[in-house]
């Protein structure tokens, strides 16, 4: 997947973790940005999740689910799955499931210095958007 040690990353600055009842969930609107705010994760007014880069040219968009609804919520569960839900419980996209039957994950999503999101469940990377440079 192109992954850096979780060591070399940056902690997004609403940090998703599955451990958290208060951390586990981010509203449309809602974002996750990198500490140096050059990165962010955010879920539109239109419940797309994207991933863009703030740079001195203007935003530049990297990653994007195509997703559509009126309201909607991003999740990470404690099976370490990250959803995003519409207001009815509808599920509009999602990482793949980690575990076969019902299990209890310590999962963080990050936004790594390399441009990359990683999913980490139990310390391990399982999933991630791709856009490392």
């Amino acid at each position: 997947m192109g992954l850096v040690a979780p060591t070399d990353c940056w902690v997004a600055g609403f940090e998703l973790e599955s451990s958290s009842p208060f951390n586990s969930r981010l509203s449309k609107g809602g974002s996750l940005l990198s500490h140096d705010r050059h990165y962010a994760f955010h879920v539109t007014s239109a419940c797309n999740l994207i991933f863009f880069e703030l740079g001195e040219d203007g935003v530049k968009f990297v990653w994007a689910t195509g997703t559509l609804a009126l309201d909607c919520v991003l999740s990470l569960s404690f099976e370490g799955v990250l959803g995003l839900f519409d207001k009815n419980d509808f599920l509009l996209w999602s990482t793949p499931r980690q575990c076969s039957q019902p299990c209890l994950l310590s999962s963080s999503l990050v936004i790594q210095r390399d441009g990359n999101v990683v999913l980490y469940s139990n310390a391990k990377a399982t999933w991630d958007t791709g856009t490392n440079k």
